[in-house]
């Protein structure tokens, strides 16, 4: 093997350490850097044999990604299902703003107040005063299911406002 050969040989080999270190460079400087993944540059090794004038060396490969794409993905799909059941929980907690079926007003407190209405005509079923506060009473119930019935279209426009500009 020849001077001049073993001098190219060492020269090629320090070009590709001098890649390899350009991409440990590029490791250490984005190591902060939000979603940076490591790279690492291969070095394959050309073959060496004297009696065919084959002087050997290294030679670079690919730079190749530490990013599995799996992951990836699964971290993907994970991210839209959280924003998915975000968006569910927002819409529903307004929901069951409407329907609190513990409050006193409402549909509940009408209900109520609608059944207390119906006893009380019970215990003086020809009194016409009686039967008419469970008229008054019964137009408050379906009233109170009217401004419920509004109040979860404006839940259902605003959800679909809020999504559509969340796509946008």
């Amino acid at each position: 093997m020849s001077l001049l050969a073993s001098l190219l040989t060492s020269s090629s080999t320090l070009s590709v350490f001098d890649r390899s270190v350009e991409v440990t460079q590029n490791n250490v400087t984005n190591a902060t850097t939000p979603g940076y993944v490591t790279q690492r540059l291969t070095l394959d090794a050309l073959p060496f044999d004297p009696g065919l004038h084959l002087p050997g060396g290294v030679r670079a490969g690919d730079v190749q990604s530490a990013r599995n794409e799996f992951a990836e993905a699964a971290v993907r799909q994970h991210q839209e299902s959280l924003g998915t059941f975000s968006q569910k929980s927002a819409s529903l907690q307004a929901v069951e703003g409407s329907l609190d079926l513990s409050s006193s007003s409402g549909i509940p407190g009408a209900l109520a107040d609608l059944f207390q209405r119906f006893s009380a005509w019970g215990l003086t079923p020809s009194s016409g005063t009686a039967r008419q506060a469970v008229l008054d009473q019964a137009q408050n119930v379906a009233s109170s299911f009217r401004s419920t019935a509004a109040q979860l279209a404006q839940t259902s426009n605003d959800a679909d406002r809020q999504i559509s500009q969340t796509v946008d």
